[in-house]
């Protein structure tokens, strides 16, 4: 398993620019290699913004916005017979930027919830926000992730925590997939007296997994982008275990539950088998 992941149970904080496009912003050409509904581009970018003092009546950010089409033919694309259709590409990038949004996001610091269990943000060690040790820290590393860095999890890492985690309760954290291994993968595991709850990825079924000590499951199908960063949300209320996750290149959202009684409560987090 090869990924980075960042902020299990608490988002990062800080001043956020988020830029999101919207619509073809590159030249595209009919019937060539960059046949509208194809290669169209899109993305969203991030960067952090320094406001400088705190302002506690109305906030605002002046920003603009220029966006420039970039899809030169080369050479190599000139496949085509000299009166095709193709052939009426311009050589030069047209358009503008009407398909562009900009958006500005700004996350407000605050102190964790008072019935937050505990937080990583992963921003370059592995210490909780609470306070929280981990028991084992073993072959790790931090990348950038996607507000700042994130643990990066290699198929010899071992990272877990000494956690107080209720019979109910509720987690998320993002996860980005540098590569897209075709085998079993195991993201999270929590572990207790009662049993253990891991969420991992079941490639014969294709499917991301919550599944119990017991062979309970709860499966949900998402597209795999490699690259692309997953919002995974898992649920333990008195009746009912529920899995969801949430794609940020594509904005799809995906959701199974199921009727499950809790195991009881977990004294380990750790982020292998």
């Amino acid at each position: 398993m090869r990924s980075d992941r960042k902020a299990l149970g608490w988002p990062g904080v800080s001043h956020e620019l988020e830029v999101v496009t919207d619509g073809l912003l590159a030249l595209a050409r009919s019937g060539g290699v960059n046949a509208p509904g194809l290669n169209a581009p899109g993305g969203t970018h991030y960067f952090k913004a320094d406001l400088g003092q705190t302002f506690r009546a109305r906030n605002w950010l002046a920003s603009g916005i220029v966006a420039i089409p970039a899809d030169l033919p080369a050479w190599s694309d000139a496949t085509f017979a000299w009166d095709a259709v193709q052939a009426n590409a311009p050589w030069l990038p047209v358009g503008d930027a009407d398909g562009a949004e900009l958006r500005t996001v700004i996350a407000l610091e605050q102190p964790p919830a008072n019935d937050l269990v505990e937080g990583f943000a992963l921003d370059g060690n592995t210490g909780g926000l609470k306070g929280t040790v981990a028991s084992e820290a073993l072959g790790i590393g931090f990348a950038g992730a996607r507000f700042a860095k994130g643990l990066e999890v290699r198929d010899t890492t071992r990272v877990a925590w000494p956690l107080s985690v209720p019979a109910a309760f509720s987690a998320t954290f993002d996860l980005r997939f540098d590569e897209l291994l075709e085998e079993p993968q195991i993201y999270l595991v929590w572990s207790g007296g009662s049993g253990a709850l891991s969420l991992g990825y079941d490639p014969n079924a294709g499917l991301y997994c919550l599944e119990d000590h017991l062979g309970n499951r709860v499966g949900l199908t998402l597209a795999r982008l490699k690259g692309d960063i997953v919002t995974f949300g898992v649920s333990q209320s008195a009746t009912e275990r529920a899995l969801h996750a949430a794609s940020w290149k594509t904005g799809d959202v995906a959701s199974a539950s199921q009727s499950l009684a809790p195991l009881g409560a977990f004294d380990e987090l750790r982020l292998y088998p």
